[in-house]
């Protein structure tokens, strides 16, 4: 079924995402000493962007487009929940060339 094998791929795409994700912070708090603030600083907005694009990619899969806890919680902007929202469409602009509105 080709649903099925579909679900399927996602499941396993985003089960290695997260283990990705887990890879690269244990790695990234490991080895990282966060004595200066500005380090830290760097270390947890990375974090932050590791669990997002896992967090998006769930969404995205399961066409779930609500980031209310996300938005409580601090994972996300405000603005980024805009970026995210709009709705961009491809034109082309003749001879091939194509430009995002």
């Amino acid at each position: 079924n080709d649903a099925l094998n579909k679900w399927m791929r996602a499941a396993r795409a985003i089960s290695n995402i997260t283990l990705e994700c887990q890879f690269v912070i244990t790695r990234l708090c490991a080895y990282i000493k966060p004595e200066r603030p500005e380090v830290q600083d760097s270390v947890i907005a990375m974090r932050r962007m590791l669990v997002l694009a896992l967090v998006l990619v769930h969404k995205h899969v399961m066409g779930d487009d609500n980031f209310e806890q996300e938005l409580e919680r601090g994972l996300i902007g405000k603005e980024e929940v805009d970026e995210l929202n709009q709705n961009n469409v491809c034109v082309s602009g003749g001879e091939g060339r194509w430009f995002s509105t």
